[in-house]
Order: C-alpha cells, then structure tokens, then sequence
C-alpha cells in the first residue's frame, strides 16, 4: 500500500480503534487527522448507534458518511456527501419472534431503538453503557404493550447453550431476509439483514469518493468484521481479535487496540 494513493481506511471502533477505556490515544487521533488532510477517507464503521460514535468522529475531525448499526444506518453529519441510509424491522415480525423466545424459555432481556426512542423489558446496564441511554425517551415494561414503532435494532439477552442457538436460529430461519449474530463472548444475540453489511456500505461510499476497491483497508475485532475482513482486498484483523478473523483477514495488527494497532499498521504499510 502506497501513502501517495487515495485509500479509504474504515474503522471499527470497540476493541479496535477504541482502548479498553473506550477512549483513542493522542497518537491515533493525530495520524489519523494526517490521513484525512492528505485526502483519504477515514469512515467510522460500527455497531454502535450514530450517537455512541459522533464524540469519536468530531476528535478525528472527520468529513465522511459514518456507518452504525453494522450498516443499518449510514448518516452524514456535513455536505461533503449527502448519502444516507436507514433499514428498520417490522414490528410485528419482532413481536412474533418474542413470542416464540419466551414459549421456550430462554429469553432473560431484551432491547430495540430507534435515534430518539429506546424499549427495554428490564434494565441491562451493559447495553445502556455501549448504545448511551442519555437523551433518549426509555420506554421500559411488556414489549407487546410498549413497542410502538418499527425498530432499528433487536438485541437479546439469552440463556446461552447450543440447543439454544439452535433453537434461536430456526425461530429467525422462518424469515428469508432476515439473519441472527451472536456476540462473541456475551450471551447475547442481534438480528441483521442479510443484505445489509458494514462492508456493503464501505463499498458504497468508496464509489461516492471514486476510491478503487484495492485501495480500501478495513479493520477489525470481532463477529460484526468477519464479512468485511473476508471480502476486503486490505482487510486487517487486530491481533486481539479471535483465531476465526485472523485467518480470514489478508492482514493482523502486531499490536492490540490498547497499544495503537491501528496506525502501528498503518505507518508500517503506508509508505
């Protein structure tokens, strides 16, 4: 990779370009406002909801769409380019995949959102602290009383077992476009499109900025990377990532998210 070409570099946040702290280093902050005054695109590609990402994106001072959701939203926050994106689930299909959770007794939790509202069955101070609660009107109690609106996001707590999943997976199977991801080691799941990707939308937006496909470089750490990393020709898997994303990525950081693995490989390879 050659510093003098334009790239579009997209970074996962959370175990990737985030430390543990959920914070970025000086140093990552300032290579990667580099990146951006010598014309490349740095996209922000997340599983967070365009408010858990905003702070990040006004400390790299960036000027691209941002992608959150895993792809189900794309937004641009300045006229640089005005493409944007949106996918909601049907309520109805949400309520019928609760009954069938709750008919065998695994469901522990629950919570959908969209940019304003958040419903919620009991409190779950895990998915408060990564999907920021503030500022949101929280409608908590039986989502079939509550839910009153089509949704962005379905997450589960759930009673992890393999006949679970199993169980989990035929529920979701009735619904020819519709998939479930379950996160790497929590005992939750999330529903997905199977047209809707983060890499999808990496495509999309490389095309509004006339960046060739082999001048994407992608990172990331967990179960939400594994398209991205597999299809992108610079996909790059950080070393904390699990053996399952390290083998499919062309690329893996010498150092960790807490260590600036990120622009450690990007300074090595943009030369």
């Amino acid at each position: 990779m050659k510093l003098n070409n334009k790239y579009l570099i997209a970074l996962d946040l959370d175990g990737t370009l985030l430390k543990d702290n959920k914070k970025i280093s000086l140093k990552s902050i300032f290579y990667i406002r580099k990146l951006v005054k010598l014309n490349n695109v740095v996209v922000i590609s997340s599983g967070r909801p365009i408010r858990a990402i905003k702070t990040y994106y006004k400390q790299l001072k960036l000027n691209s769409p941002i992608i959150a959701y895993n792809g189900a939203e794309v937004i641009s926050l300045n006229d640089s380019c005005n493409y944007s994106f949106k996918q909601l689930f049907k309520k109805e299909i949400i309520l019928e995949i609760i009954k069938k959770l709750k008919e065998n007794n695994i469901l522990l939790s629950m919570m959908s959102e969209t940019d304003k509202k958040i419903w919620v069955d009991k409190d779950d101070d895990f998915l408060f602290a990564f999907f920021l609660s503030e500022n949101m009107k929280v409608l908590q109690g039986n989502f079939e009383d509550i839910l009153d609106e089509d949704p962005i996001t379905f997450i589960v707590k759930f009673i992890d077992t393999p006949q679970n999943r199993e169980i989990i997976k035929n529920i979701v199977s009735k619904y020819d476009d519709i998939d479930v991801r379950f996160w790497q080691s929590n005992n939750y799941f999330e529903l997905h499109y199977k047209h809707i990707s983060k890499y999808n939308k990496i495509l999309e937006i490389a095309k509004l900025y006339n960046i060739k496909e082999e001048n994407i470089c992608a990172f990331g750490d967990a179960d939400n990377d594994i398209d991205t990393l597999k299809r992108c020709p610079n996909g790059v898997a950080m070393i904390n990532a699990p053996k399952v994303l390290k083998d499919i990525a062309k690329y893996t950081t010498s150092y960790d998210n807490n260590h600036d693995g990120v622009i450690r490989f990007l300074k090595d390879n943009l030369k």
